[in-house]
């Protein structure tokens, strides 16, 4: 008898890890050449982690080519990681359900984002700019207001901030967000008024799992440091994290524009 091949399951798993860390180090490079900012922004162990996240969400929703996963780790860089899950992005759950199953649903939900990143952000970027710097431009109280009423006025504020990106929601969209940043900012231990305002202010900006997106490993930094503190404190130090990676992201601009 011809002797038979038999890859046991222990030496397919060395086999796959292999081709992980292979495709890892050929993202590392993609993210280096294609985002600049986020490059010098990270660290090398922070980039890993970012691609790590985008691999495994990718694999969740059932995007396992590897041109797949390297254009959803793309959206997450510009989208915010578990964007698909955001009801600030309520584009994504639709196309999802819609096309569940069907041949061709990455393409589907990658022109939807492209759409959406357009729609919000300019086809320059210039919207999110600006966005950019009118939050930099708030002071911590403006920001944390302790009269804000987690409803209109909290509404109007965000509308003023990034007016591309209100628009294209709807009052449900609007309300589901509300609720879901009442939880997530009682959960990070700002649950009083004017910091709860500042994280549904970084939530609406940056995404609504912005506090653990390892792409903005500062914002977990910040409330790790300040596990102990009362919401004013940890709101205070989120704020000036957030300010300085702003500084940060700006003083880069030019060079990233540049090349």
């Amino acid at each position: 008898m011809p002797t038979m091949l038999v890859i046991r399951k222990k030496q397919m798993d060395l086999i796959q890890d292999e081709q992980r860390l292979v495709f890892e180090e050929h993202m590392l490079q993609h993210v280096r050449q294609y985002f600049p900012i986020d490059s010098a922004l990270l660290t090398e162990a922070e980039l890993r982690a970012v691609i790590r996240d985008g691999m495994r969400t990718a694999s969740a929703l059932s995007f396992h080519e590897q041109g797949q996963v390297c254009r959803y780790i793309d959206l997450t860089l510009a989208l915010g990681t578990d964007f698909a899950a955001d009801p600030l992005q309520p584009w994504a759950a639709t196309c999802l359900a819609q096309h569940h199953g069907e041949s061709g649903l990455f393409e589907r939900v990658h022109d939807a984002a492209l759409t959406h990143i357009e729609r919000i952000s300019g086809d320059t970027g210039l919207c999110a700019l600006k966005a950019m710097y009118r939050a930099r431009a708030m002071s911590f109280g403006e920001a944390a207001d302790a009269r804000a009423d987690h409803g209109e006025s909290t509404l109007r504020l965000l509308r003023r901030l990034w007016p591309q990106k209100y628009r294209h929601l709807a009052t449900a969209d609007l309300q589901r967000f509300l609720v879901l940043a009442e939880e997530r900012a009682e959960t990070d231990g700002m649950s009083t008024s004017g910091p709860r305002q500042l994280y549904t202010i970084l939530m609406f900006l940056l995404g609504s799992t912005f506090s653990r997106d390892p792409a903005l490993p500062w914002a977990r930094m910040a409330l790790v440091r300040n596990a102990d503190a009362d919401p004013d404190t940890r709101a205070r130090a989120l704020y000036d994290a957030g300010m300085d990676a702003i500084d940060r992201f700006l003083q880069l601009l030019p060079r990233a524009t540049e090349n």
